[in-house]
């Protein structure tokens, strides 16, 4: 079915990426004077592409990987981030 064919990719995408901390063609270096953002996402969501977008065009940062397929966004650090565990995180 569809929805098995797109559960299989998108593990596939978790498992392509799950030993890098930060997904290396999302990253952007900050301009002079400013801090560097970091967006905790998924690439294949949908979601956080508007929010990883903005942040690289701005200069201010790129995306971190989150693994919700290992439930990363369940883990105590991602929790006092982000208290209702859902991406993207800005």
């Amino acid at each position: 079915s569809l929805w098995s064919r797109r559960r299989t990719f998108l593990t596939s995408l978790a498992l392509l990426w799950s030993s890098a901390k930060v997904w290396p063609p999302l990253v952007s270096r900050p301009k002079k004077g400013e801090t560097a953002a970091k967006v905790y996402a998924m690439p294949a969501s949908a979601n956080s592409v508007a929010a990883i977008v903005c942040a690289m065009d701005a200069g201010i940062g790129g995306m971190e990987f989150c693994n919700l397929m290992e439930g990363a966004h369940l883990k105590p650090e991602y929790l006092a981030k982000n208290a209702f565990h859902q991406i993207p995180l800005f």
